[in-house]
């Protein structure tokens, strides 16, 4: 597969539908190109990360932002396409983990200053990116463009997934749970 089609040169491309383009600025690229992002930010902090469950936990992440890519990428004539689409089960999935990691250590009840350790703060930062696309898919809701309520549920919590995560990594790593929270002005 040739990588440079030099179809998009123009600022128009596709989206699941090949045969149908649309502005590099459709709401539908937006939240597939923040999705990307977080994806390329966890899996910096999988290459970083030394707890293989850890790991193994971002990268199921990592896949299911490619199944939320695919069906942000669908229009509604085209959806039974996409073979995976969110469903409430992976939503479950992320709220039982977040469960699981708060029985484990107790959860800082005011912000936190990011950059405890490498892997949690790029967890922090892709949790900040997964806002974005969360943002963005309610701009694509309230415009008709993204119709599943899964999906949107599933941005939500990831959000909160990345930030538990990110407290439990440095949880694992300091062997306490104290974070630093931001200065009282």
């Amino acid at each position: 597969m040739k990588i440079t089609t030099k179809k998009g040169d123009t600022g128009r491309t596709s989206l699941l539908d090949k045969r149908k383009r649309v502005s590099k600025t459709d709401v539908r690229k937006e939240i597939n190109g923040t999705l990307d992002e977080v994806n390329s930010v966890l899996g910096l902090a999988r290459a970083t990360c030394d707890i293989e469950r850890i790991n193994r936990l971002i990268l199921r992440v990592q896949e299911e932002i490619f199944m939320i890519g695919s069906e942000v990428a669908a229009s509604p004539d085209n959806i039974e396409k996409v073979e995976r689409r969110v469903e409430a089960r992976h939503v479950r999935r992320l709220e039982k983990g977040m469960d699981s990691i708060e029985k484990r250590m107790p959860m800082p009840e005011n912000f936190v200053v990011a950059g405890a350790t490498q892997v949690s703060a790029m967890l922090d930062m892709a949790r900040t990116f997964t806002r974005r696309a969360e943002r963005k898919a309610v701009e694509g809701r309230e415009g008709e463009k993204i119709r599943s309520p899964q999906l949107m549920k599933y941005l939500n919590r990831l959000s909160d997934y990345l930030f538990t995560l990110a407290r439990y990594y440095e949880f694992l790593k300091m062997g306490k749970a104290e974070w630093p929270a931001p200065r009282k002005w």
